[in-house]
């Protein structure tokens, strides 16, 4: 498939949860690549104003039956500058901590977005679809999101993003 900027997409491996802890950790992979990572992080907005990444740049969790991993990707020119930024931004949390305002301020945002949800039919289904194969209840996750403190989510930083587990896969450009 050719391309016109060269794609990437970094992977962070964790191990496997299950049931009720699976939903819990998902849900703080997701709040933990949002914040160090999403559009309102300062190393987003350092990526985007150099041009190192551009609007598709994204993350998401990619978790199921024996696998758990946190993915970041997106385009750029140079991949390798961002994914050594990436492991610096990661380290850096590791070592410094995260900002508990942003936590307080995602956390918020999350759960406005879950109860919204609720009014979506498609949303319920796949929720009831989804805890029916965790083996969980279809509210776990909002008490999950509800229960989850700043300090619990600072303590599995390094067991969701941890740099000696992880890889980056690069689809180059057409020369």
């Amino acid at each position: 498939m050719p391309v016109g900027v060269p794609l990437f997409s970094i992977g962070y491996k964790a191990k496997p949860y299950a049931g009720k802890e699976l939903v819990k950790k998902e849900l703080e992979a997701g709040i933990l690549l949002q914040m160090l990572f999403g559009t309102v992080s300062p190393l987003y907005r350092e990526l985007f104003d150099e041009g190192l990444v551009n609007s598709q740049f994204s993350s998401e969790v990619f978790s199921g039956d024996g696998f758990f991993s946190c993915i970041i990707g997106g385009e750029s020119k140079q991949p390798d500058e961002v994914f050594a930024r990436i492991q610096r931004e990661v380290a850096r949390a590791a070592q410094q901590g995260l900002d508990k305002a942003l936590f307080d301020t995602i956390k918020k945002q999350r759960y406005g977005s879950m109860v919204r949800s609720m009014n979506n039919v498609e949303y319920c289904s796949e929720l009831m679809l989804n805890a029916h194969l965790y083996g969980v209840n279809a509210f776990d996750s909002a008490q999950a999101l509800a229960d989850l403190t700043f300090e619990s989510l600072s303590r599995s930083l390094p067991e969701l993003l941890d740099n000696t587990k992880t890889a980056i896969s690069i689809v180059a450009a057409n020369q």
